[in-house]
């Protein structure tokens, strides 16, 4: 179509807002409360214009263009009228250095003045430079505050996880609202209280964390004002510039930005113009990455143990080093322990550096549990997301996602929006629950009769559970059913039958199934270094079997195993009670190019490095090549493997950690109860490079704390335990920490248990 505004003839699309249109051909109208991936709204009237034969002033934003509208968005009246609107908005917020004549000179030579508690004013707002009221007040020429200032005194909250929430500076626009119920519908946030006591926030004066908020950041992201700040990059001052790159804390593999500032990365978004990046990432993907690169742990420098003590040394003497610790060692006598999210550069010169330098076989990783392969082997779709939007019945099998696989969440839940009909089955409730027409609780030891009973009931056997009627029903009205399956049950006692049940209900359906899993590159690791078993490579090390032990982006033991030698190669420190002979500096997420190969086992994702390594850190595959230079080898790259190039990669996996895991199935104890109660132990997949998110983002370790019992309030008041109590796990070991959850149904338990302590299953406790 085409329209007119401010006298030039324009084109726009069908179907958009006078606003959308103006925006999309580079005309600036005054706006706060519209956003491009929100529901027009008309809150904040400032985008107020007129519109030939059209009464009054309407918002741009509600007035869909049509063809032959002639629009005026500058007349004398209508800047009058968007002045007055924002003098209203300013009266109640800190403005005062938008027309103090010196504002230019504090905003070159006083920014330390920033870093206060409480914002009254521009110079002392984290916002400052990139605010979209400033440009606002800009664009309207504001020279004077014509009303009285009101200061509302609100406390600032401080003490909830990875951002501030300073109310005195809201302008009440409600984008982080829209986007908490439109975008991630999670419906946490909404006004509280009236008039001048409004504020937003979960209902009931609850938390976030117990309202059930995902900490997506959408609203941070949105927010147009200081009124939301991410903790992490506060005072970090204006970002240069952006880089693209993939998120490598899950097989997701989202898109995001690194916001750049003097060659350190102060954050992450999501893909898109950073001033309109919306909400589709988890809480690890939005606020956690920044903290891994910049550890203040870090390994910078290559690091030997000599007589004297740890000597730092440059790459050639590192090289040495590791060259000598493995000379005359037979290849029988070397294990490797890498890691999953590596880039497939890293995986393919690790191999090269076995095949050809090492002469070994004996790789794993202490990532995959036992069991894994029997998980990946069922995942009969590399659509994702996608095939997800597409089916018209969705059952969640022992899934949960809590903080992470956010296109999962948010796929089930838009799914659900269109028609959709969503059943959960598992244990712990996660952002999808309150989609699920029903949830059922698996009873303790029980899980693989639960799925036994879906399918009697899809055949139209008679079954006692009467909550698996409906989800039966839907199933056989489906004509595209889809299954996600958790990787959490490959781990109980009863694995193997409840997987075959599972195998019978997809039969029987005609469904497809997805495997979310927790590591970037997991598929292409099996297909490219084809690790062993972990419990075979353990019991060589244990047994005094393994001379030289290479450690590559993992931390599979926290104290120091029968080995000579221990060469420790990854981003963050080992276990002190490790006590490498020599550390190798790798470079971090962020410092990297490459690529990861996609679940569709055809295409690979690129990742760029936004930044460079600090000090002397390397690449992983750099590393593998300096070592294979001083033991006289040269490693050549050489081209991917023809499975990395064609056909499913996760079948090919599955193959391979099939016939690996061949009379090597690691055995679980059988649940033991202990006052009626259960404990669910997950492996914690919320780890990057061997090391538990938790264990680095401060924030994030009561979101997912590791090794913790969660326990529903109702559990915890029977057995007379609160937060920050211990619980002793049956048969000895180390007491447990408490922290009340009400996601936990009752008569469970659950705990994130480190990949390095015990394998999953259940237990119980006492």
């Amino acid at each position: 179509m085409r329209l007119t505004i401010d006298g030039v003839a324009l084109s726009a699309r069908d179907g958009c807002s006078v606003l959308d249109a103006a925006r999309e051909n580079d005309i600036y109208i005054p706006h706060l409360c519209s956003h491009p991936e929100l529901s027009p709204y008309g809150g904040c009237r400032l985008c107020l214009i007129e519109v030939d034969g059209m009464p009054g002033c309407p918002a741009a934003c509600m007035i869909p263009a049509r063809d032959g509208m002639v629009v005026r968005t500058k007349t004398d009246a209508v800047q009058a009228l968007r002045r007055e609107v924002l003098q209203l908005m300013l009266s109640e917020h800190p403005a005062s250095c938008l027309v103090c004549p010196e504002g230019t000179e504090c905003a070159s030579f006083q920014g330390t003045i920033r870093k206060v508690g409480v914002t009254t004013g521009c110079r002392y707002c984290p916002k400052d430079g990139v605010c979209e009221l400033q440009a606002v007040a800009r664009s309207l020429g504001v020279t004077e505050l014509a009303l009285p200032i009101v200061y509302r005194n609100l406390p600032v909250e401080r003490d909830e996880e990875f951002y501030d929430r300073d109310y005195n500076l809201c302008i009440y626009c409600a984008r982080c609202v829209r986007m908490c119920q439109e975008q991630r519908q999670a419906a946490v946030l909404s006004f509280r209280r009236r008039g001048a006591l409004t504020t937003i926030g979960p209902a009931f004066d609850m938390s976030h964390f117990e309202a059930g908020c995902e900490f997506c950041g959408a609203c941070v992201s949105v927010c147009p004002t200081g009124a939301l700040s991410e903790k992490g990059r506060k005072w970090a001052g204006a970002v240069e510039r952006f880089a693209p790159s993939v998120c490598p804390l899950c097989g997701e593999q989202c898109d995001i930005q690194v916001a750049v500032a003097r060659d350190r990365v102060v954050g992450t978004l999501p893909p898109g113009d950073p001033s309109e990046a919306g909400g589709d990432l988890c809480v690890k993907g939005r606020f956690c990455l920044a903290d891994l690169a910049n550890h203040p742990d870090r390994l910078r420098v290559p690091t030997v143990q000599a007589t004297e003590g740890r000597e730092e040394v440059d790459w050639p003497h590192a090289a040495t080093a590791v060259a000598e610790r493995l000379k005359g060692i037979s290849g029988e006598r070397i294990a490797i322990y890498a890691s999953p999210d590596l880039l497939l550069e890293d995986m393919v010169g690790l191999r090269l550096l076995m095949d050809r330098v090492l002469n070994t076989e004996n790789v794993t990783t202490s990532s995959l549990a036992p069991g894994s392969a029997a998980i990946i082997a069922r995942s009969s779709t590399a659509a994702g997301p996608q095939a997800l939007r597409a089916a018209d019945c969705i059952v969640s099998l022992f899934f949960q996602g809590n903080y992470g696989h956010a296109p999962i969440t948010l796929a089930i839940k838009r799914a659900v929006g269109t028609g959709a009909r969503y059943f959960q089955i598992g244990w712990l409730a996660d952002p999808t629950s309150r989609f699920a027409e029903r949830r059922v609780t698996a009873p303790p030891g029980g899980e693989a009769a639960l799925v036994r009973g879906l399918v009697s009931a899809v055949v139209g056997r008679p079954v006692d559970q009467n909550e698996l009627v409906d989800v039966a029903a839907a199933l056989r009205a489906a004509s595209r059913p889809m299954f996600v399956l958790g990787t959490p049950i490959a781990g109980l006692p009863e694995a193997d039958a409840a997987l075959a049940a599972i195998d019978e209900l997809v039969a029987l359906t005609g469904g497809t199934v997805l495997v979310p899993h927790a590591h970037a590159n997991l598929p292409a690791f099996i297909n490219v270094l084809r690790p062993k078993p972990r419990a075979e490579i353990d019991h060589l090390v244990h047994d005094a079997m393994i001379d030289v032990l290479w450690i590559v982006g993992e931390h599979p033991f926290d104290e120091r195993p029968p080995v000579k030698t221990v060469i420790y190669q990854n981003t963050l420190p080992a276990a002190p009670a490790l006590a490498p002979d020599v550390v190798l500096p790798a470079a971090a997420w962020c410092e990297v190019a490459g690529s990861l190969a996609s679940d569709d086992g055809v295409s690979r994702r690129i990742v760029q490095a936004a930044v460079q390594p600090p000090a002397l850190a390397r690449h992983d595959h750099e590393i593998f090549t300096m070592v294979a230079e001083a033991m006289g080898m040269a490693t050549a790259s050489a081209p991917l493997p023809d499975d990395l190039a064609a056909g499913h990669l996760w079948r090919a996996a599955a193959m391979r950690l099939d016939d690996d895991a061949q009379g090597n199935v690691h055995p679980v104890a059988p649940p033991r109860e202990v006052a009626g109660r259960t404990l669910v132990c997950e492996p914690n997949p919320h780890c990057h490079r061997g090391v538990a998110i938790s264990d680095c983002v401060e924030d994030f370790a009561r979101l997912a704390p590791q090794d913790t019992l969660l326990v529903n309030p109702a559990d915890a008041a029977e057995l007379s335990v609160g937060d920050g109590d211990s619980l002793t796990p049956a048969g000895g070991g180390p007491p447990y920490r408490v922290q009340l959850d009400r996601r936990v149904p009752c008569a469970f338990m659950y705990l994130l248990v480190s990949a390095r302590s015990a394998q999953p299953g259940r237990t119980g406790v006492r």
